[in-house]
């Protein structure tokens, strides 16, 4: 009766083991793809230079982007998006709705997990004029 009991506690231990192995690997599967995802949020707002609008043709220039990526880091569709990555562009100085030359841009890039609403990268970076 006492091994038996002790070869059940051994083997609830073990599964718990396993399941925080799992959960973990699985944390750090979302936390590479959601770092891949802001690294080129940033990087393809700032390909766009300084003059880019958020909403081609309009004015303000700043405002937000919301883009959606399944499990891989592919594009996708809000219903079937496992992260949702927010690219907002904002100006020191704008004048007309459009950012002027003496204007710092800021580019913030937060990437979340759509099921749980959790943060798991946000990054950003900075357009001046003439690239100074």
């Amino acid at each position: 009766m006492v091994a038996t009991m002790i070869i059940t506690v051994a083997m609830i231990g073990s599964l718990g083991i396993f399941m925080s192995a799992q959960n973990m690997a699985g944390e750090t599967s979302d936390n590479s793809v959601a770092e891949s995802l802001v690294r080129g949020a940033v990087e393809a707002a700032r390909s766009q230079g300084f003059y880019w609008c958020t909403t081609p043709g309009s004015t303000p220039c700043d405002g937000s982007t919301t883009a959606y990526y399944d499990a891989s880091g592919n594009s996708t569709t809000a219903a079937s998006a496992k992260f949702t990555v927010v690219t907002t562009v904002a100006s020191s100085s704008l004048t007309s709705g459009v950012p002027d030359n003496t204007a710092l841009r800021t580019i913030t890039v937060k990437v979340t997990r759509k099921s749980s609403g959790a943060v798991l990268e946000t990054s950003g970076s900075y357009l001046a004029w003439g690239g100074v």
